[in-house]
């Protein structure tokens, strides 16, 4: 038989809060956030990878929405392109997608730059 470690702290019981623990939502009144803990504890794993993806999908939405704010005009298959390098990193993406229009010229002004910088 195991025996728990001298120094672990025993496992609360189901819905009950621990004041140590710090709000997830501090507008929320904590008997409401532990119905959804205890409601998010319960959701089978397929249920808890769909609401990841959903979060996921919203992140990509605002993403989005930022470089359109930056980049106004900006075709929509450029946007998907620098939200991949924004995702992926712009080594991969540049791998798997193509280089930036651009890229090559911006890369190297910021190595002249970063040159001019070091010389100082």
């Amino acid at each position: 038989m195991l025996s728990p470690k001298k120094d672990s702290l025993p496992l609360p019981l189901p819905g009950v809060i621990i004041s140590a623990m710090s709000a997830l939502f501090p507008d929320t009144r904590p008997e409401a956030e532990a119905v959804l803990i205890q409601l998010l504890r319960e959701a089978p794993p397929w249920r808890k990878l769909e609401m990841v993806d959903q979060l996921n999908q919203s992140v990509k939405l605002l993403v989005l929405a930022g470089l359109r704010q930056r980049y106004p005009g900006e075709n929509e298959e450029l946007l998907q392109r620098r939200l991949a390098g924004l995702l992926l990193g712009e080594e991969l993406a540049s791998k798997a997608y193509g280089t930036l229009p651009g890229a090559n010229e911006q890369k190297a002004a910021d190595l002249l730059q970063r040159a001019l910088k070091e010389s100082e």
